[in-house]
């Protein structure tokens, strides 16, 4: 019910969303701005992923492998675009991320929004001069979250444990290649995707009164499938919505571009 919520929350907040969809989404591949154009946007998205955990210290309860299953990213952003040239574009990306991940036992882990940035490269590769265009982006983005505990309390399968008065914070960050064509269907329809390739780093540190530990997360690269839709809203203004799906991962976002 969560997620079906926050789609919809999306796709209304869409409608002043931007080209660059935060941790994940990534709006189509080719360039969308000419040489010298500027755009601006603000946007939304949510990822859910499992991540490794390896660290100083063996697991205390539990079984099986050092494992956050099911960490969440929620990212809320600006963006800030230009024009290169008629075949590259540069995207700055500012905006606040929490994070989230369930405990073995005790308390979840349930991070408030932090500062965020990162930079997305779109580059057009080949253009038909009709209704097609391949193109290549790059996408780094970078985060914090941190939470307080309140209970003695597990994670990754009992490899991580901390206790009431200590604090978790998650320190990570996320590169993205994705290659793909943009179709337009009609003047008021473009139907991209591509091929997508991940990988997310991170740590996590444990601070208590009289105990601090550190853990590395990691997701190794992924290979997966972005499928997305751009709608032409007027006056030059364009709504994305996409998903992405890895082996083990997704993300959602949607966002708008405004041309200046």
């Amino acid at each position: 019910m969560r997620q079906r919520n926050l789609l919809f929350i999306m796709i209304l907040v869409g409608m002043m969303s931007s080209v660059t969809l935060a941790i994940s989404p990534m709006g189509p591949a080719p360039s969308p701005l000419g040489q010298g154009q500027n755009a601006v946007g603000a946007g939304v998205a949510m990822t859910r992923q499992p991540l490794e955990v390896s660290g100083p210290l063996g697991p205390a309860t539990g079984t099986g492998g050092a494992e956050l299953s099911d960490f969440e990213n929620f990212i809320y952003n600006v963006s800030i675009g230009h024009g290169i040239s008629d075949t590259t574009s540069v995207f700055a990306i500012l905006g606040f991320a929490d994070a989230e991940f369930g405990a073995d036992s005790g308390s979840d882990f349930e991070g408030g929004s932090e500062f965020a940035y990162g930079v997305q490269v779109n580059r057009t590769i080949h253009d038909n001069g009709k209704d097609t265009k391949w193109g290549v982006a790059i996408q780094y983005l970078t985060g914090k979250s941190d939470d307080g505990v309140s209970t003695l309390s597990t994670y990754g399968n009992g490899w991580i444990s901390a206790g009431p008065g200590y604090d978790l914070r998650v320190d990570w960050y996320q590169i993205q290649v994705l290659l793909g064509p943009a179709v337009q269907v009609n003047q008021d329809l473009c139907i991209y995707g591509g091929a997508v390739l991940q990988r997310i780093e991170g740590d996590l540190t444990v601070n208590g009164t009289s105990a601090r530990a550190e853990y590395e997360l990691e997701q190794a690269i992924e290979l997966g499938l972005q499928c997305g839709a751009q709608i032409n809203l007027g006056g030059n203004a364009s709504l994305n919505i996409e998903g992405v799906i890895t082996e083990q991962s997704w993300g959602i976002g949607a966002g708008v571009v405004v041309p200046l």
